[in-house]
């Protein structure tokens, strides 16, 4: 499922929701004509998307009732664990295709974390150093 086609972009997107956990296992998707106008799409783009969601296991239909999210947790995070690999193989690849030895990338991912924690602890004491006005944040 490379992306070139819209229902191939949808059904990446829709996938990762349910990997996020936006779809809980085992609910219910919105009904097909919902989500198609929810994405701005054709109704057979959201039908031919949910089926490759289908063919990979992680929905499952019942006919007129619609389409749900795969209960079974451990194959959700099965497949979340794929795309972590993928993730880091493209990663690995394309910062090694710069010039990055082995070591220089786990020290950018080691700096980019701290600064994620960093930007977070500040984004938290400034909230808390806001003044108030008649019991409102400024």
């Amino acid at each position: 499922m490379s992306g070139r086609y819209p229902y191939q972009k949808l059904a990446r997107k829709l996938k990762f929701r349910i990997l996020r956990g936006y779809y809980k296992p085992g609910a219910f998707l919105p009904a097909i004509r919902t989500l198609a106008e929810q994405e701005g799409c054709n109704p057979a783009t959201v039908r031919r998307s949910l089926e490759t969601l289908k063919q990979e296991g992680l929905v499952v239909c019942k006919g007129t009732l619609g389409f749900w999210i795969n209960d079974n947790c451990s194959y959700i995070e099965r497949e979340r664990i794929k795309e972590i690999s993928v993730f880091h193989n493209q990663l690995y690849t394309n910062l090694s295709s710069l010039g990055f030895s082995k070591q220089e990338i786990l020290v950018m991912l080691q700096v980019y974390e701290w600064m994620k924690r960093f930007a977070k602890i500040a984004s938290h004491s400034a909230k808390m150093e806001r003044p108030v006005v008649l019991g409102k944040c400024k």
